[in-house]
């Protein structure tokens, strides 16, 4: 669970992070769709599936909320990863 005490700026901080995450996610999302939609013989079951998951974190991020201190973190642990992997792989 997360931690109760997190004071008021840090949990908005935290809240960023995990909004710029989920962001970050639905537009890595938006590439790889966009990539598949354009190759010479697009593959419909990949688009589909990345098109799930970006409906599934668009609702995430439209449902987050400041004071859910977990949900917050489960974001930022779920999420943390992933998007460092695709920051590296952008740059």
């Amino acid at each position: 669970m997360a931690d109760e005490s997190v004071t008021g700026s840090s949990k908005w901080e935290r809240y960023d992070v995990a909004c710029s995450r989920l962001s970050l996610m639905i537009g890595h999302y938006s590439e790889l769709i966009h990539r598949e939609e354009i190759s010479s013989k697009p593959d419909t079951l990949k688009i589909n599936a990345w098109v799930g998951l970006q409906n599934e974190l668009c609702d995430r991020e439209t449902l987050l909320s400041v004071d859910d201190l977990e949900a917050v973190e489960q974001i930022n642990v779920a999420y943390g990863p992933a998007v460092n992997a695709i920051m590296i792989v952008d740059t």
